[in-house]
């Protein structure tokens, strides 16, 4: 069996991850969604903002020709 090392292509890859936004630095959502992102297709399409966003994709999309 192959031993795994860590990439010496990501050893000195950093990132500035959040883990959670404190409520004097978070702005206001001015998009409408609550924040929380749909864990499903079927619960995107019950949320109205979420079907909202998908209409204005897809009209983008085809205006684009793409």
């Amino acid at each position: 069996m192959r031993s795994k090392r860590p990439s010496v292509l990501l050893q000195d890859f950093v990132t500035n991850h959040v883990h959670e936004l404190s409520p004097s630095s978070s702005s206001p959502d001015s998009s409408g969604f609550s924040g929380r992102e749909p864990r499903s297709f079927r619960e995107a399409m019950d949320d109205e903002k979420w079907l909202e966003a998908m209409q204005q994709e897809i009209t983008a999309l085809e205006n684009n020709i793409t």
